[in-house]
């Protein structure tokens, strides 16, 4: 009974999360021209954080990984 509960508020968490990802992931995606251009920065930081949120939106498939390497070359 006890797992019942804990699975079910998993779940509603979960859930509650997946909305907010998406819209989050869709607004970045937008700016993934900005974000490549991040990638080419002299400051080593912003070149981390722009190649690990590029990696996060692909992982989660809501950047297509070809849009990121055609813009590259």
């Amino acid at each position: 009974m006890q797992e019942k509960e804990s699975n079910t508020s998993s779940k509603q968490v979960s859930g509650d999360q997946d909305d907010d990802a998406t819209l989050i992931g869709s607004c970045c995606a937008e700016q993934l021209p900005r974000l490549l251009e991040m990638m080419s920065s002299c400051d080593p930081e912003m070149r981390k954080c722009a190649t690990m949120l590029i990696e996060t939106l692909s992982r989660q498939d809501i950047l297509n990984p070809l849009e990121a390497v055609s813009c590259m070359y």
